[in-house]
């Protein structure tokens, strides 16, 4: 008897199939997953240099507290860094045509630090501080004893420093602060 040997069936080519579109996914997986990353990186970046700053803001906010302790006539503007009454009523604080390039700048670890402080009151000069500001009186004090005559507190006026600090990246920061004095 003669034995046959039968050809081997020809290969079709569905694991090549199946090799090829797994392999097109894991590439796919792996671009989608390098995107995120990177977007995950730009966007720690991004709030990185805005904390960093928000904290140079800080040291414009103290110069601006030393600005007010310092003003020798607290009625009288003091160009480009000082209001002897409120500025910025409008939504937009502070407006869009406000020159910040005549505020007096710090420079604090590459970011351009300016301030302004305004004086929260209507007009000046200031005849009745209760009347024409914003600010708070301070409690009556004196004896409690009836007839007794009632010591009035001094008003305290509030001022209003804004601070902008630009920085790498275009990136910017507004910080606003409320003092009493």
């Amino acid at each position: 008897m003669e034995t046959r040997h039968r050809a081997a069936p020809g290969q079709r080519g569905a694991a090549l199939l199946v090799t090829l579109i797994v392999t097109a996914l894991m590439v796919l997986g792996v671009l989608s997953f390098t995107r995120s990353a990177d977007t995950a990186n730009l966007i720690a970046g991004n709030t990185a240099f805005k904390q960093a700053a928000t904290q140079a803001a800080e040291l414009g906010l103290l110069a601006a507290g030393n600005d007010i302790d310092s003003l020798a006539n607290p009625d009288v503007d003091v160009a480009g860094r000082y209001f002897a009454t409120q500025q910025f009523v409008a939504a937009e604080i502070p407006p869009a045509g406000f020159n910040w390039a005549a505020a007096p700048e710090q420079v604090v670890g590459g970011f351009s630090v300016r301030r302004i402080v305004e004086r929260m009151c209507d007009t000046t000069p200031v005849t009745d501080p209760i009347a024409q500001c914003s600010g708070r009186t301070a409690p009556a004090q004196g004896s409690q004893k009836a007839g007794a005559p009632t010591l009035q507190g001094q008003p305290a006026i509030y001022y209003r420093a804004t601070v902008r600090v630009t920085g790498p990246r275009n990136s910017e920061s507004l910080i606003q602060a409320a003092f009493s004095r």
